[in-house]
Order: structure tokens, then sequence, then C-alpha cells
């Protein structure tokens, strides 16, 4: 009978094999702006979105140079960012809803 001889396991890089060295630890993401911030940034520039609307309107009723278009335009863009705002934190308690979903 003939010896039968195998081949040696393919290697992946970032693989260790059973039995050999491990592989490196995993590299740590660079530090940046955290969650927390770009929240409240994003809940901060929907308050300024709304007091801007807010002043174009009470410009526009008291008679000051404000054309019709300006307020629209600055109603819209609060309505818009707000809306944006509101979906976001749909998605994120959708996202902790299926978190607790998950058996354990």
């Amino acid at each position: 009978m003939n010896a039968l001889t195998l081949a040696p396991p393919p290697t992946y890089p970032g693989v260790p094999l059973a039995g050999g060295p491990s592989a490196p630890p995993p590299a740590v993401p660079s530090a940046g702006p955290d969650f927390a911030a770009l929240l409240a940034d994003a809940v901060n520039g929907v308050n300024a979105n709304a007091h801007a609307a807010d002043a174009a309107a009470t410009r526009a009723v008291l008679g000051e140079d404000v054309t019709q278009a300006e307020v629209f335009s600055a109603v819209k863009k609060a309505d818009l960012s707000l809306r944006m705002l509101i979906s976001v934190r749909n998605k994120l308690l959708e996202g902790w809803k299926e978190l607790q979903s998950i058996p354990v």
C-alpha cells in the first residue's frame, strides 16, 4: 500500500491555527466624538432651527422686512429637522427593543 501524504492545512491571514500562536488583538478604533455628544448636537440643532423659525414668524407678524419665502423656509427647515430627529429616535427605540428580545 502507498502511504497517504497530507498537505498542510491552508492558512488565512489573521486566523490562528489550532494549537498555534494566537492572533494579535483587534485594533482599537480611533477616538472620535461619542454618541451622546452627537445626539446632543442634533437636539441642539433642532432647537436652534425651531427658534429661528419662531423668530422669522414673529418678525413677519411685526411687519419687519421678512419675506413669506424666508418664513416658509425657516419653518420647513425646523419641521424637517424635527422629523429627522424623531425618526432617529424611533430607530434607536426599535434597535433597543430588538436587543431586549434577544434570548440570553
